[in-house]
């Protein structure tokens, strides 16, 4: 699995972080659709498609950034260097300042 031009992940077949996120819900026995992920490369794709809420960082590439426009279930947000993760946890009340 390629992540970046210089980084490469390699995973057993079938497996990725949306699978491993899935499987780690299953065990703990929590509710997928009471998670939030955050993507912002190509190793997180299968997590990104995979959870039903989903936030994909504005510095990604475009090529994944434009699988998830429009889905109000997986916005664009900030940029890691904007502290992206922070302001949307903000927004959706899950911290305060």
């Amino acid at each position: 699995l390629k992540s970046l031009d210089y980084l490469v992940e390699i995973n057993k077949g079938g497996h990725n972080k949306g699978t491993a996120c899935q499987k780690y819900c299953e065990l703990s026995n929590i509710d997928p659709s009471s998670t939030l992920c955050f993507g912002d490369c190509y190793n997180d794709l299968g997590m990104l498609r995979l959870m039903p809420y989903a936030c994909i960082m504005d510095n990604a590439p475009d090529d994944i950034k434009s699988e998830f426009i429009g889905d109000p279930n997986k916005p664009i947000i900030e940029s890691n260097m904007q502290d992206g993760m922070y302001y949307e946890l903000l927004r959706r009340g899950y911290i305060n300042r």
